[in-house]
């Protein structure tokens, strides 16, 4: 079996700006004001769009990690960044709530699923996959906070649903880096580096444990998204005004990025099952 080819930093770069561009589902809240406007929804169905994004999510995840190798990597978060700036700009000209439900929440979801996995997968192969691994989780944070702060700018000035405009730009921009990256890349030893790392990744793991941990990252990646869409809800039953809600989701997916480089300490100088046990325990303290 030939060595692991690493990704190039190139490659890196373009994985973490479409990263930063599917964050933009963190600022899901934005536009809970625009969709409930043009079709006149309750919040039981504006929290629908959101529930079928995290299926989406979850679902990606587990069918993007059994591509065949070649198809893995930069290759499918370039093609789900795609799928991604496609879904938007048809969420942003949805003539009904179904196909709204079905562009964003579908489409957006299982494109940031997608991403998220495929970004992962490459950090994970670089010699320096300790920083990169948490880096392309802190980018998903970064962009959060920058996209929900412009769409409830551009949703206060009046656009709708074309308040996601941003999102799409990016995703369509980051996608674009990434398809030129790809084609400069040589494939045959993208697919054995994949190949390599996946086998000796999982060899010492046996079945259980694999979907032990994939729950453990599915609960936790929904809660977490969950908790970022419901706190401008949350602060508003509270009676604050919106610039603190604003603030508290921004405050939020900032905070994100540093909890994610924070896996370099918990990692470092123990075990991975130390650590996971450390972060449980973090989680759960009140």
């Amino acid at each position: 079996m030939p060595a692991p080819v690493e990704p190039t930093m190139a490659s890196l770069v373009a994985a973490g700006s479409l990263c930063l561009a599917a964050g933009g589902l963190y600022g899901w809240g934005g536009l809970t004001l625009a969709l409930a406007d043009k079709f006149n929804l309750g919040s039981a169905q504006i929290d629908e769009v959101f529930s079928v994004a995290m299926f989406a999510f979850s679902g990606a995840i587990l069918l993007s990690a059994r591509l065949p190798p070649p198809l893995r990597g930069l290759l499918a978060a370039t093609a789900a960044g795609w799928l991604g700036a496609s879904a938007t700009l048809l969420a942003a000209m949805a003539p009904g709530y179904p196909d709204f439900l079905m562009c964003y929440g579908l489409g957006f979801g299982a494109a940031r699923g997608t991403i998220y996995n495929a970004s992962l997968e490459m950090a994970s192969e670089s010699s320096s996959s300790g920083g990169a691994m948490p880096a392309m989780v802190a980018h998903f944070g970064l962009g959060g906070a920058v996209f929900d702060a412009g769409t409830r700018a551009l949703v206060a000035e009046g656009p709708g649903l074309w308040s996601i405009w941003p999102v799409t730009l990016a995703l369509a921009f980051a996608s674009a880096f990434g398809s030129v990256v790809h084609w400069q890349t040589p494939h045959t030893k993208r697919g054995e580096s994949l190949s390599t790392t996946a086998s000796s990744a999982t060899a010492s793991l046996a079945p259980f444990q694999i979907a032990g941990l994939w729950l453990l990252f599915a609960l936790g990646a929904m809660s977490g998204l969950m908790y970022l869409a419901l706190a401008r809800t949350i602060l508003a039953d509270l009676s604050s005004g919106p610039g603190l809600a604003s603030f508290a989701v921004f405050a939020i997916a900032i905070a994100n990025m540093p909890g994610a480089w924070r896996q370099l300490g918990f990692s470092a100088p123990s075990q991975p099952r130390s650590s996971l046990f450390r972060v449980i325990r973090c989680a759960s303290s009140p």
